[in-house]
């Protein structure tokens, strides 16, 4: 209605055509996500193998590799954590397509350094490695042989000899509805001592059962969100593998309603004696199994000075600060040194995402 009180009059297509722009803009942003969505193809692991050699210096060298349907291959090549008076190891992640051959894949691609997402994409000023490697197929040709020897060569080194140590076990349990889903990723070694960590491992991925019971009581006490999906996806990945110390890492991904997922993490540090077999050790412990000293103070000083460079908003606030009890208590022993990792919500909102904090090991007299 105008200033004189009458209902102005309107062309029958002047809705049409304001329309317009609404819609193009839809159009477009269909077009953004569905490009998005294109770009973006998850991992769906097949097939899995871990392989295991020394290095010149004695040092352990490990390497996962993973295989999807489509020969695509992603892995991480991880050597011994150093003690003291040793250089920070090798620390790579890698993902490309392999060659196959009748009895053995090849891979040639530029691995870089891993973080606490062995697989994320490189970032743009980061150092890369040249990585090829060749892995054993089984008899049949048409799995990877956990049994077999692999071969590394990083730049322009001598190729290292890897004999099998073990496999990639995988987990699925649905419903017929698809209204559950509990999916399950591990190492699953078959060499000593690395052998008597399965039933660690395993049931730091599903104590029991209790995850699925969980999921099947909330889909009988509500079956008004029977219709609605509940995962708990978890990975269980190795930060570093050595005779007498593994240090591991379970990522816990899981949805039972609510307007996000929730992501969490679980650090576990063992050490290995003929006398007690495999035991967990605590911040101080780990790093004296390494020969190396332990200031707690410091080191919680340093957390904090990291964080807030990071600008973890509860780190700015003062809420976390160096006398927060649990602030050291997700660590673990990488090659390259002592990594603290915080779950959303932990040092910020949850649109802050995870805070990584790396102590290196700096050189060979830290």
């Amino acid at each position: 209605m105008n200033a004189a009180g009458t209902i102005p009059h309107r062309h029958p297509s002047a809705r049409g055509r304001s329309l317009v722009p609404v819609l193009a803009l839809v159009l477009l942003l269909l077009l953004i996500l569905s490009t998005a969505f294109a770009q973006y193809q998850p991992f769906d692991p097949v097939d899995g193998a871990l392989y295991a050699g020394e290095t010149a210096t004695g040092r352990i060298l490990l390497l996962t590799l993973e295989l999807d349907e489509d020969g695509l291959a992603q892995g991480t090549l991880l050597e011994e954590a150093p003690r003291r008076g040793q250089e920070p190891g090798l620390e790579l992640a890698f993902s490309g397509t392999v060659r196959r051959g009748a009895d053995a894949i090849r891979l040639e691609v530029e691995a870089h350094t891993r973080r606490s997402y062995p697989y994320r994409e490189p970032e743009p000023d980061e150092t890369t490695r040249a990585l090829a490697l060749e892995a054993p197929l089984a008899p049949d040709g048409l799995a990877l042989d956990p049994f077999g020897a692999a071969q590394v060569k990083v730049d322009d080194g001598i190729a290292l000899k890897l004999l099998g140590l073990g496999t990639m076990l995988y987990s699925s349990t649905t419903l017929a509805d698809g209204s559950l889903g509990l999916t399950r990723r591990t190492p699953f070694f078959y060499r000593e001592p690395w052998s008597s960590l399965e039933p660690v491992t395993l049931g730091r991925l599903d104590p029991g059962g209790q995850v699925l019971l969980q999921g099947l009581q909330q889909r009988r006490e509500l079956p008004e969100h029977a219709a609605g999906l509940w995962w708990d996806r978890r990975e269980l990945t190795v930060q570093s593998l050595g005779r007498e110390l593994v240090s591991l890492r379970v990522l816990m991904d899981i949805f039972t309603g609510g307007a996000h997922p929730n992501t969490s993490r679980l650090t576990r540090t063992f050490a290995w004696s003929e006398d007690v077999g495999w035991r967990l050790l605590g911040p101080c412990e780990a790093l004296a199994a390494l020969d190396r000293g332990c200031d707690l103070e410091a080191m919680r000083r340093a957390v904090i000075e990291d964080l807030r460079r990071q600008e973890a908003a509860w780190v700015l606030s003062g809420e976390v600060d160096a006398g927060t009890p649990w602030l050291l208590d997700l660590f673990s022993i990488t090659p390259s040194g002592f990594r603290l990792e915080f779950d959303p919500y932990a040092v910020g909102p949850y649109v802050q995402g995870q805070f990584v904090v790396d102590l290196p090991f700096v050189g060979s007299d830290d």
